[in-house]
């Protein structure tokens, strides 16, 4: 018997007397993948795990190739799994559901433009990998994978980027995969009640600094709006909801530290505004 379905088979017993029994055909079945890769989450991810239903609005759960996870700087326990209608084209949703105490809570079901490739959470986001196809790709043969990246932000999955990697044909005297520009997320004004501001250990943070490089405004202002994700601890960067982390000059950190998730901002090349916070102006400085 496999280690997992001990676990189970464990689990079963000893829960007998405090819930009633389910069929066999009301939930998924289990994952062993999705098990070994969570056993670190704990006790009740392995329970939402098995007890994922059959089908979500009217599409089959994948659950064998099931992620969870943290996700946020809520750090929201979370179980993401593609949802299929059939068909040669695959998973073309992923459905999410939040962990609440052992039972896996639908949150949304989120629709892609590919296939559904992988899941992965890693560094409080989701990533989602999906078929990317050229004009003249056949539907066999997508040429390109796209990776999404997924925060939550208020109880709701956040797009925080998009990009492409394109593998260039043999034509173009290259075989080695070409990433393509990221995608241009617009930026989601959120509710100004915002929760607690958390953000991810450092360790978690590994996406690039932006740093001030960028030439001052000139002729005017050169903003761009914005929102913030999270927040440091100490306010010396600033998470914004494209995937942008900014440092913040060390004059300006105590007030940065008063600043929440989801609170509008201007993001100009030398400061960031803060619109809900009667334009309290933060400087850029560069990496240290």
């Amino acid at each position: 018997m496999r280690g997992w379905e001990v676990l189970l088979l464990t689990l079963a017993l000893t829960t007998a007397g405090c819930a009633a029994p389910r069929s066999a055909s009301e939930h998924a079945a289990p994952s062993p993948s999705a098990h070994r890769d969570t056993a670190a989450a704990g006790l009740p991810v392995a329970l939402a795990l098995d007890r994922l239903p059959q089908r979500q609005d009217g599409l089959s759960v994948d659950a064998d190739r099931a992620a969870a996870g943290f996700v946020g700087p809520e750090r929201t326990m979370v179980v993401a799994v593609p949802l299929s209608a059939g068909g040669r084209a695959g998973a073309m949703n992923v459905g999410v559901f939040r962990v609440a105490g052992d039972q896996p809570a639908f949150m949304s079901n989120i629709t892609l433009s590919g296939g559904v490739r992988s899941l992965r959470i890693d560094g409080g986001r989701l990533s989602i990998a999906t078929s990317a196809y050229r004009a003249d790709d056949r539907l066999c043969c997508p040429s390109g994978t796209r990776t999404w990246t997924y925060g939550i932000m208020h109880g709701k999955p956040l797009l925080l980027q998009s990009n492409v990697t394109w593998m260039r044909r043999a034509s173009e005297g290259v075989s080695a995969a070409a990433p393509a520009p990221s995608v241009a997320v617009p930026a989601v004004r959120a509710p100004t009640a915002a929760p607690p501001t958390v953000a991810p250990p450092a360790a978690m943070r590994t996406r690039a600094l932006r740093s001030a490089a960028a030439p001052p405004e000139s002729g005017g202002t050169t903003c761009t709006p914005g929102a913030i994700y999270a927040v440091a601890p100490d306010g010396s960067t600033v998470d914004t909801a494209d995937g942008s982390v900014y440092r913040i000059a060390f004059a300006d950190r105590a007030m940065v530290k008063q600043w929440g998730a989801g609170q509008a901002l201007l993001i100009c090349s030398t400061a960031l505004v803060n619109e809900d916070q009667g334009g309290q102006r933060a400087a850029i400085v560069a990496d240290e």
